[in-house]
């Protein structure tokens, strides 16, 4: 199943409940957290921020372990219009949306002026755990996944996923409300 596919599915289920012999409720994808975030690497635990420290259009996302830099590290989600399971990725500071551009293996994802392009919607799909970790993947290539590097002061690029429904853990990706 495809990873397009399985957000939507998952956007389903979230609404639905599957009896069974006793009443419960099917497994449900965690909430999209409606608010400002910080997003921080489970392989790594080194965070996103925004490289030229601002978040200004055409900077592009790097990560970062030091928590008390002035830099801005928090981002929001908003569903995009009339499309379930699909969002645009916001810095919190700015507005500016992350763009996948080509959404190619090896890839940047940079900040963008917020548009209708395909290239800045996202597909998040999260695991069952508790707290709940994320893989973001572009729309236009959902075969490929922001993806975590270790050190500090590098890039974060769009790796292929081994398995469409199997990341690695330097795919994936905890929220921390702010």
């Amino acid at each position: 199943m495809t990873i397009r596919r399985w957000a939507a599915a998952a956007a389903a289920i979230v609404s639905v409940a599957v009896p069974t012999g006793s009443a419960q409720a099917a497994p449900t994808a965690a909430p999209v957290p409606s608010g400002p975030v910080v997003i921080t690497n489970d392989a790594h635990t080194n965070y996103l921020v925004p490289d030229d420290t601002v978040g200004n259009a055409g900077t592009f996302l790097q990560v970062y372990y030091r928590q008390d830099h002035p830099f801005p590290r928090t981002f929001q989600f908003e569903q995009v219009n009339g499309r379930p399971g699909i969002f645009h990725w916001k810095s919190a500071r700015t507005g500016n949306c992350a763009d996948a551009r080509a959404g190619e293996p090896g890839g940047s994802v940079y900040l963008a002026a917020c548009t209708t392009n395909k290239s800045q919607w996202w597909i998040l799909r999260s695991t069952d755990e508790s707290p709940a970790r994320w893989v973001l993947s572009p729309f236009l290539n959902e075969d490929v996944a922001v993806t975590g590097l270790f050190g500090d002061d590098n890039y974060a690029p769009l790796r292929e996923l081994p398995n469409p429904n199997s990341p690695t853990t330097s795919q994936m990706w905890h929220f921390t409300r702010q």
